[in-house]
């Protein structure tokens, strides 16, 4: 099976696996709700931290090493 019909599959399998589960604890919604909304905000900081360019964080490291003197700079 190719990599363009895997992902499909794998995506439609952990929709269909999360929503089982929350049918099979929907008597405890208010914790469900609690975990999703934990598992939301952890996901948008991995996308957001992702997504960061990378001369933004060099400039950002670049700028904290500088002020701390954690490194020194070789010669």
């Amino acid at each position: 099976m190719s990599m363009a019909l895997a992902m499909p599959l794998v995506e439609a399998t952990v929709f269909t696996g999360g929503c089982a589960v929350i049918h099979a604890l929907r008597r405890h919604a208010d914790r469900v709700t609690m975990v999703l909304a934990g598992l939301t905000v952890l996901l948008v900081l991995l996308v957001g931290i992702g997504c960061t360019p990378d001369s933004f964080l060099t400039a950002q490291a670049g700028g904290l090493i500088e002020e701390t003197g954690a490194v020194q700079p070789i010669d």
